[in-house]
């Protein structure tokens, strides 16, 4: 759900410059519903099909191909960027760590820690934190020098629209030795699917733990 909120944030500002923006998502109907309400066309595959083979019928189904493919997913195979390249349309990819990594034309690395391979040879490169998409309500705060309290009361913690390792479970461990005097609230997605495990630690925490779930709309 994480790639597609940022995905939104991309779209809006290209159409903001006049460009036409379309979406490819594999199978998640509410991640299809959330584009559809922000004005975007959405083509949706079943989440078991063959990433390659939807990418080629998107390609060569009637009227004009893209100008510019944009991957932000985090494990992109080889085959799906050959079948871009062959049909000669640039590759632009944020944050993927698959092996289609040297088929690229501009890669945008936000996480410099992220990658295992190398960077290709001649593809164009921007990368660091500068270049993290924020939504533009966290841009703001991002804008806005905050002090940082020494001795903090409430702390916030959310890990995306999914959290599709559960990471979520990490931290919920290191909270549950730290001095009760500490207030967490942990946010999860509409897409999170560990919500039993959730709510069994949320027992075991109860009064220094709450946890809120984000429908992904308001």
């Amino acid at each position: 759900m994480g790639h597609v909120v940022r995905m939104l944030w991309l779209a809006q500002r290209l159409t903001a410059r006049g460009l036409a923006v379309e979406m490819l998502l594999r199978g998640e109907l509410e991640a299809a519903a959330m584009i559809q309400q922000a004005g975007f066309p959405v083509q949706a595959y079943a989440a078991g099909a063959s990433a390659v083979v939807t990418v080629e019928r998107y390609l060569d189904r009637p009227g004009p191909r893209p100008a510019v493919w944009v991957n932000d997913c985090l494990t992109v195979s080889p085959s799906v960027h050959a079948a871009l390249q062959r049909r000669a349309i640039p590759i632009v990819s944020l944050d993927d760590e698959g092996r289609g990594l040297t088929r690229r034309d501009l890669v945008v690395n936000a996480m410099p820690a992220f990658w295992q391979e190398a960077i290709p040879t001649g593809a164009q490169m921007y990368q660091g934190p500068e270049y993290m998409i924020l939504n533009p309500l966290v841009q703001v705060y991002h804008d806005q020098p905050r002090p940082i309290r020494t001795r903090p009361s409430h702390v916030v913690v959310t890990l995306g629209g999914s959290d599709p390792h559960g990471m979520v479970f990490n931290v919920l461990q290191v909270l549950a030795t730290m001095p009760s005097t500490l207030e967490w609230h942990v946010f999860v997605g509409p897409l999170f699917a560990h919500r039993r495990l959730l709510d069994r630690w949320q027992k075991r925490l109860a009064g220094q733990t709450h946890l809120h779930w984000y429908d992904g709309q308001s």
